[in-house]
């Protein structure tokens, strides 16, 4: 083996270490919290996740949604979570592909904390 092939299989490596060490995460989390709500059906960011991906599932298809990973979620005025999926924001692509352009838009869900009705749904082209 020569020593072009070991250090192109040493990069690889090392590329596919970071991926599985930043690039995994499922969402970026500033760990809010609905507070003074009784009886509010969606409290924290990973219950406002959860609802929003079985829907986001159901209406684009599970792979579509986890390729916009990782999601931004933020909790306005105490009543309504948004949750937004992102597009090559994970270092693996970011390093991958910093060159390629990624065409495509991301989905946005809006869903209301106490009911945890969905106040709005969209995808972006």
């Amino acid at each position: 083996m020569n020593r072009f092939s070991k250090i192109l299989i040493f990069v690889f490596l090392v590329l596919i270490i970071l991926y599985f060490l930043f690039g995994n995460s499922r969402y970026n989390g500033k760990n809010q919290v609905v507070t003074n709500c009784n009886g509010c059906l969606i409290k924290t960011e990973l219950e406002a996740i959860n609802k929003a991906e079985d829907i986001l599932f159901k209406i684009y298809g599970e792979s579509k949604i986890i390729e916009e990973r990782p999601y931004n979620i933020k909790l306005v005025d105490n009543k309504k979570w948004i949750i937004e999926g992102s597009i090559n924001n994970n270092l693996f692509e970011t390093i991958l592909y910093s060159f390629i352009p990624k065409f495509g838009g991301c989905f946005e869900i809006i869903l209301d904390a106490k009911t945890g009705a969905v106040i709005n749904v969209t995808h972006y082209k």
